[in-house]
C-alpha cells in the first residue's frame, strides 16, 4: 500500500515537472482591441499583475504610463504595449521603435522593437512594439537583472525593467 502511494506521489511530481514554469502560449500575439482593454480587470489597490493582453505590466515613471509585456516563446516574439495610468488603455507615443538594453559589465547590448500600427493610434504615434528574436529570449532567460526599457515622452524620460516572468 505504501509503495502505491509513493509511486503515485512520484508520478504526480514528474507530471508537474513536465508542465514546467515556462509560458508556452500557442496563440500569436494579439493586436490591440480597445473594447477588450476596457473589460480588463485592474486591481483596485494599484497592483497591476496582468494587463488587457494577459501580459505582465510594468510601471513607468510616476504611474502616468505602463508597459505591458506579452510574449510567445514558441515564435520567439516579444511585444510591448504602452498603456496609460490605468494600466488598461492604450497611450500611443511618438516613437518608431522601443529599445531594450542589457548591461554586460561596461558593455551594452540593444534590441530594437519596431512600432506596429494599431487601430486607433493617431498618425505618427504608436502604442505597440514587437520583435522576433530568439537571442532576446535567451538574454532574458540568462540575465536575471532583466533588460532596461527607456524612452522619452516629450522631456520626460520613462524607465522600467523587463524580466523573464514564470
Amino acid at each position: 500500500m505504501l509503495q502505491h502511494k509513493l509511486a503515485y506521489g512520484f508520478a504526480l511530481t514528474a507530471l508537474l515537472g513536465l508542465i514546467g514554469c515556462g509560458n508556452n502560449q500557442k496563440e500569436p500575439l494579439k493586436t490591440f482591441d480597445r473594447k477588450d482593454a476596457q473589460k480588463a480587470p485592474v486591481d483596485p489597490h494599484g497592483s497591476h499583475e496582468h494587463g488587457p493582453h494577459e501580459g505582465h505590466v510594468i510601471e513607468l515613471g510616476n504611474e502616468e504610463y505602463h508597459a505591458e509585456v506579452v510574449d510567445d516563446h514558441d515564435k520567439d516574439e516579444l511585444g510591448i504595449y504602452i498603456l496609460g495610468g490605468d494600466a488598461k488603455t492604450a497611450k500611443p507615443v511618438e516613437l518608431t521603435e522601443l529599445v531594450l538594453t542589457f548591461k554586460h559589465g561596461d558593455k551594452t547590448e540593444e534590441f530594437k522593437l519596431p512600432a506596429v500600427k494599431q487601430e486607433g493610434d493617431p498618425e505618427g504615434k504608436a502604442s505597440f512594439f514587437k520583435i522576433k528574436s530568439q537571442e532576446l529570449f535567451e538574454e532574458l532567460h540568462h540575465h536575471s537583472e532583466g533588460a532596461t526599457l527607456t524612452f522619452k515622452v516629450g522631456e520626460t524620460e520613462l524607465k522600467g525593467t523587463v524580466k523573464h516572468e514564470h
